[in-house]
């Protein structure tokens, strides 16, 4: 496959539909239940090597790229109204609206296993008094593997825990430099 790199900040890639595999064919179709074509594809993630890849043979591939850049860059609730706009204006065919819904799904769907790997690799680097013990490191291996509901809940715990202590941080700072300014 050959993919061309559009944008390296938001990992995002092209492809045309003649570069991909036949297993990449089969898995999109099976997945279809309406009877589309490979040609309707306009965007796929690949989670494994985090790829967010955009067909460029598409009619209005340029404006498909104008809408990833500015559907990401948003916060959710500006998502939702960036949605309702594209609704209402670009799209108002119903066969449109879903294949907007389509291609925003597949969005959505890569930002989120996006930030998911990102607080998996906060988590990973926080430790615990225990680490030492081997026979721990087992335990904690095994019940996450069988995804305990006590590990999931350890997890969110941790997670908040480092996000207070980022939020704290930031109130030091903000603090700090506004003594700063009212000192110079």
């Amino acid at each position: 496959m050959s993919y061309e790199l559009i944008n390296k900040d938001l990992n995002m890639w092209s492809c045309s539909i003649s570069d991909l595999t036949m297993e990449q064919v089969d898995y999109f179709l099976c997945q279809w239940t309406d009877g589309s074509s490979i040609s309707s594809l306009t965007i796929f993630y690949e989670p494994l090597e985090d790829k967010l890849v955009i067909n460029k043979d598409i009619v209005g591939f340029e404006q498909y790229l104008y809408i990833i850049k500015a559907y990401i860059s948003l916060s959710y609730e500006q998502r939702e109204e960036y949605k309702f706009y594209l609704h209402e204006t670009k799209f108002s065919s119903e066969a449109s609206k879903n294949s907007i819904n389509e291609f925003l799904g597949v969005l959505d769907r890569a930002m989120l296993i996006r930030k998911i790997k990102k607080i998996d690799e906060i988590l990973g680097k926080q430790s615990c008094q225990l680490d030492k013990v081997q026979e721990f490191r087992y335990i904690e291996s095994k019940h996450k593997n069988e995804s305990s509901n006590h590990w999931i809940m350890s997890d969110a715990f941790n997670y908040g825990y480092i996000e207070g202590i980022r939020a704290e941080r930031a109130r030091r700072k903000v603090k700090m430099d506004s003594k700063v300014i009212v000192n110079a």
